[in-house]
């Protein structure tokens, strides 16, 4: 854990902080509040730069694979504080399981070839187009890798093919793909599954990565798959 995100860390956990589940922007007002961004030489950065930084950062995990902060719905809430409030734990259990549900039936959707998300874009922070581009091949290659069974694997792979001849050197219809690729993987999950732990890790880090480079309409009211609590 770097230097920076120890120290969110330690503030988002301590005693002195808000005892609720709160959004980036809650987040990002307590934080200048604070004189966080200003004491961490970042105060010179947007409204949006912070927030883009707090995405990504509040989606990291500890060395154990265990996620350091938990979200639920738009709202993200450090899992020291989330333990100490039974509430707060029932809560995110039945969001989990919400989630992953409705997760299903949008993986369902996609593949029947039902319209789901309207005007999805790249973030404007979300990096140049070739690395995304690359990142989401990488991803997808990585989704595949992780299913155990071969058949299912081959088929993958075939399909996988396909797109690969046709050169996916536009960001966003690599993008697309790694998406087509999590709803297939995400059914496997959810209705198969041999050695499904692998590939349920390989769709969440795919996921949050597609959750932090793409705009959904209003950014924040998209759910991300739930995190692993620790």
């Amino acid at each position: 854990m770097d230097d920076l995100t120890f120290a969110l860390s330690e503030r988002m956990r301590s005693a002195t902080w808000p005892d609720r589940w709160m959004t980036l922007s809650e987040i990002d007002a307590e934080l200048d509040d604070l004189n966080f961004w200003e004491r961490a030489g970042l105060k010179v950065w947007s409204a949006e730069g912070r927030r883009h930084w707090l995405r990504a950062v509040l989606a990291k995990k500890d060395p154990e694979g265990r996620s350091i902060w938990l979200r639920m719905g738009a709202r993200y809430k450090h899992f020291a504080l989330v333990r100490l409030n039974r509430g707060d734990v029932d809560d995110y259990l039945t969001w989990v399981a919400e989630t992953r549900a409705a997760r299903t039936r949008r993986a369902e959707e996609l593949l029947a070839g039902q319209h789901v998300v309207s005007a999805v874009v790249l973030h404007p922070l979300a990096g140049s187009p070739g690395d995304c581009a690359r990142h989401a091949d990488g991803l997808t290659r990585e989704l595949i890798d992780s299913v155990r069974d071969e058949h299912v694997a081959g088929r993958l792979r075939e399909i996988w093919a396909i797109y690969e001849s046709a050169g996916l050197c536009d960001a966003m219809a690599a993008v697309r793909v790694c998406r087509l690729f999590c709803a297939l993987c995400t059914l496997y999950v959810e209705w198969r599954g041999a050695g499904r732990e692998v590939l349920r890790k390989a769709v969440d880090r795919a996921e949050q990565w597609l959750g932090s480079r793409l705009c959904f309409g209003v950014e924040e009211d998209v759910d991300e798959p739930a995190a692993q609590a620790g």
